[in-house]
């Protein structure tokens, strides 16, 4: 019938930048569930998809003084 994939869906996420002469960096760190409607008619249990994520992103600009070119590194991680 479907209940067992019907969720609701909440979530938040909290964001750092930080600014210094060239330099710039933002940390984000995430946190999201899902609220399950019904227990799988297969395996007798309520799904539980809880996620966190983090991700950083870095950028050094005018990189070897190249004006309007930069150095930019991005990581992410989610479970």
């Amino acid at each position: 019938d479907g209940k067992a994939e019907s969720f609701d869906s909440y979530g938040f996420d909290i964001s750092w930048f930080k600014f210094i002469n060239r330099h710039r960096l933002a940390l984000t760190a995430g946190y999201a569930w899902k609220d399950y409607q019904a227990a799988s008619q297969t395996f007798a249990k309520t799904r539980n998809d809880d996620t966190i994520s983090l991700f950083a992103a870095y950028e050094y600009q005018n990189v070897f003084d190249w004006q309007d070119w930069s150095f930019i590194s991005l990581a992410g991680y989610s479970q």
